[in-house]
């Protein structure tokens, strides 16, 4: 992995003090540790290594499927997969182990509004822990990736699908499908909680920081379902219309705070409910195209295409503001608006 590459430069910013007012670099005039009172700041370099006992994530899946013809041009599909995901990756801190964290820290819950007393005040005392000052600093900084079989994830899923091939004119397939989430620790950067679905989706060979902070209201256990219908009719005059509409269910997300106060954590911000004790409203879509194609002999052929993409104009929301305070639940990303689409084919 690139991040253990000892050879990436590195940059490190100390504090200098002209002591002799050369205005030269002089032996001594900046203390060099980088966790003395003259360092500054470093960016580049590395300070994962290479664990030597590491091994590749794996991933195993198991499906039954059973497909019926109920009747001619119609038939039904119903199946299921089980999805493994074992060797999960986790960053450890050999320096500041797991066990380093037991300084308990607590703090009130300031509820949605991220102001203590007032009236949306849970009423409840929050208990994260940081290191202790011992430990403090970059120097106690040194990563690697770690097998942690905590961390395995497990994924459910059923799907059943009706399907009419094109027949009389016209073609109808439509689907249901679930999947039921088994990940323990959502996944997140080296520091902080995840703090946007994106960021929860990053894979499912990394998951969270080896530590206990992240492990704090961070395991997905929730459904998903998504439905789909699509359908196309041959109109007359060679033109040819369809229509797809699709439901999926809300994203399952939880409240943050902001917590501060801490000595070698001076703040962090952690889920303070578990992930799906909120939902994000169903997001419904309907797609429409419309096409003619035209023969213009000797191998040429032409198209026109109208597309409309969301044709509804819905406008459900997708992801919100999760921290607590005055931003609070409020819309950062929306389905886009309606859009046409014109389009032009020439072939030869």
């Amino acid at each position: 992995m690139d991040a253990a590459d000892w050879q990436v430069r590195t940059t490190t910013t100390f504090r200098w003090r002209d002591f002799n007012g050369n205005r030269v670099y002089d032996a001594g005039e900046s203390n060099l540790n980088l966790n003395g009172p003259d360092f500054i700041s470093q960016s580049g370099g590395s300070n994962f290594f290479p664990n030597p006992d590491e091994r590749q994530p794996k991933s195993d899946e198991v499906s039954l499927s059973l497909e019926r013809e109920l009747m001619q041009n119609f038939g039904v599909r119903a199946t299921y997969l089980y999805s493994r995901y074992s060797n999960t990756y986790r960053i450890l801190n050999t320096l500041r182990p797991y066990s380093a964290y037991s300084v308990p820290i607590a703090a009130p819950d300031p509820g949605p509004d991220g102001r203590v007393n007032t009236s949306d005040d849970p009423g409840r005392t929050f208990t994260y822990s940081e290191f202790p000052q011992s430990l403090a600093g970059r120097a106690f900084e040194r990563f690697s990736r770690v097998n942690d079989p905590n961390a395995n994830q497990q994924y459910n899923s059923i799907d059943v699908a009706v399907s009419k091939r094109l027949s009389q004119r016209w073609q109808l397939t439509g689907s249901y499908s679930a999947t039921k989430r088994n990940v323990p620790f959502i996944y997140t950067d080296l520091t902080q909680p995840a703090t946007t679905a994106a960021g929860e989706f990053n894979g499912n060979v990394e998951s969270a920081p080896l530590n206990p902070n992240n492990e704090i209201n961070t395991a997905d256990r929730n459904w998903e379902n998504t439905w789909k219908l699509s359908g196309v009719y041959q109109l007359p005059y060679g033109l040819l219309t369809s229509v797809n509409y699709e439901a999926r269910s809300g994203y399952p997300w939880a409240r943050q705070v902001q917590f501060t106060g801490g000595r070698t954590i001076p703040n962090i911000t952690l889920n303070v409910e578990p992930i799906g004790a909120r939902r994000l409203p169903f997001s419904h879509q309907v797609d429409w195209r419309v096409e003619k194609n035209f023969d213009l002999g000797r191998g040429q052929k032409a198209g026109m295409r109208v597309n409309i993409f969301n044709i509804l104009n819905a406008n459900p929301v997708l992801d919100v503001t999760r921290l607590s305070g005055p931003n609070f639940g409020r819309p950062t990303d929306v389905l886009p608006p309606r859009i046409v689409e014109l389009g032009f084919l020439y072939s030869f």
